[in-house]
């Protein structure tokens, strides 16, 4: 499996003096590593030149967001030959054997379009947040190299493999979402397709979880997107979409203004309903278009 590794940047200098030479020591001849760089301005690709030549730089001249971003630079990494790509958070390091178990699963179906690694706490050998949230059913045999790979409704973006084939039939990250939910929607998009989306265990990173991410008041992205995910479900009448996020944003309501008061993050989320409801039109329209996609051949 020949993968391109692409780590976004965005001021991210403290990061990168992490996770790249994490990619060196534990990577393989078939590798290729890229920064993609969001128009940083702390001397990061400065680092990166002058300790990590190998390293492959795309510069995008302005902070475009996540999905934009690798829009634009994962085909790089398909034109340079690679058969997979890996969407690497700056916030992580990976650990000694990863990509085995991934090359493994990826050559044993090919029906696996989208893949993505266990993790640990940044700082201790147990499973994070993800691992006790939303895999606790992995976490028996985690770190077993030689259990199948686990079907999931999505994998997380921050060690994110998506196949040659996969993003061809799929198609790029859908531009509804800046940052946050664009690997839900994705991930949605490729089992629309037919394609897999698995967790492999043996393989293992650690993510130290929103250091890449520079945004104030990140509840606001994180809220308003998660209503446009709803919406555009293609999986689901559009109207049932749009009352799927109803239900969801007066959860968000009730919890701000009566379970856990808290002023800030109340306007937040009115916020985030009114941002969600401004893009109703366009969230029609990414349905339509996951919807129209052909089936892979």
């Amino acid at each position: 499996m020949r993968v391109g590794i692409q780590v976004l940047n965005y001021n991210g200098l403290e990061w990168l003096t992490g996770v790249l030479p994490s990619l060196a020591s534990h990577g393989t001849d078939d590798q290729i590593v890229y920064v993609v760089d969001n128009g940083s301005r702390d001397g990061s690709l400065d680092y990166v030149r002058r300790t990590h030549p190998d390293v492959r730089i795309v510069e995008l001249g302005a902070n475009v967001g996540y999905g934009a971003a690798y829009s634009r630079s994962v085909p790089v990494a398909f034109a340079d030959g690679c058969d997979w790509v890996c969407l690497q958070n700056s916030d992580t390091l990976v650990t000694a054997g990863w990509l085995g178990p991934l090359a493994r699963a990826a050559a044993a179906d090919p029906r696996i379009g989208i893949m993505g690694p266990v993790f640990w706490k940044w700082d201790a050998d147990e499973p994070n947040y993800l691992m006790r949230g939303r895999c606790a059913d992995v976490i028996p045999f985690m770190t077993d190299a030689t259990h199948p790979p686990v079907d999931r409704d999505w994998i997380e973006g921050s060690s994110f493999f998506v196949s040659r084939r996969c993003w061809e039939s799929v198609g790029a990250f859908d531009p509804l979402y800046f940052m946050y939910w664009e690997d839900a929607d994705y991930c949605r998009r490729a089992r629309l397709q037919g394609f897999r989306v698995v967790i492999v265990p043996g393989s293992v990173c650690r993510h130290f979880a929103g250091g890449s991410a520079q945004v104030k008041g990140r509840s606001f992205p994180l809220l308003r997107n998660h209503l446009l995910f709803a919406m555009s479900d293609p999986t689901k009448g559009f109207v049932a979409g749009c009352l799927t996020a109803a239900r969801l944003w007066l959860t968000y309501v009730k919890q701000t203004a009566w379970d856990r008061p808290d002023r800030v993050e109340f306007m937040r989320v009115l916020g985030a309903g009114a941002s969600a409801v401004a893009h109703v039109g366009r969230c029609r329209a990414s349905r339509s278009a996951a919807l129209r996609r052909p089936a892979p051949t």
